[in-house]
């Protein structure tokens, strides 16, 4: 499989509109069927969900750090990961986003705990933490990764038998 990509405020800055000749993410991250959230099915048991709540235009890297999509954005998103025709009701999904869930809208961590989705692991970074974070908003778990540029260390996500367990690995460490 292709590794999973979504987009960080690194990404995606001063671009004026999602078909903008600068928007390089465009294709590559998503396109505008998948923008701000996508479906990606692993096995018939697992999915992931990519979200990308980044609105165009979109502002400088300074004031990028605080993602505050519109209310259509933020029900667009929720309204996809209650979407269950799509899913088996007992069909766990992994959610990836670079923004922690309450940095980019405040209800986020309650449509994480909401009874209506499968989400289980929500995985984001953004934040640089030395070690990952870890909140819990109901039957969903958020991880906020560390990252690989400053610590040397990776997170494994690991499914078995329908649950999920996660470690942080050094590598630096013999």
């Amino acid at each position: 499989k292709d590794p999973l990509h979504v987009a960080g405020n690194h990404d995606i800055f001063n671009i004026y509109s999602f078909d903008s000749q600068k928007h390089y993410a465009n294709g590559i991250l998503y396109n505008k069927s998948t923008y701000y959230a996508s479906r990606v099915n692993l096995s018939r048991n697992l999915s992931f969900v990519k979200i990308n709540p980044f609105p165009f235009p979109s502002p400088s890297t300074s004031i990028i750090w605080w993602i505050s999509p519109s209310s259509r954005i933020k029900n667009e998103i929720s309204d996809f990961l209650r979407n269950r025709h799509q899913i088996s009701i007992y069909h766990p999904e992994v959610a990836l986003a670079h923004i922690p869930s309450r940095m980019w809208f405040p209800s986020f961590s309650s449509t994480l705990s909401n009874e209506d989705n499968n989400v289980r692991i929500y995985l984001c970074g953004h934040l640089h933490p030395e070690k990952p974070r870890i909140l819990h908003h109901g039957k969903a778990i958020e991880i906020v990764g560390t990252p690989l540029f400053l610590y040397d260390q990776i997170g494994i996500l690991a499914y078995d038998n329908g649950h999920f367990s996660y470690h942080q690995m050094d590598l630096t460490a013999e």
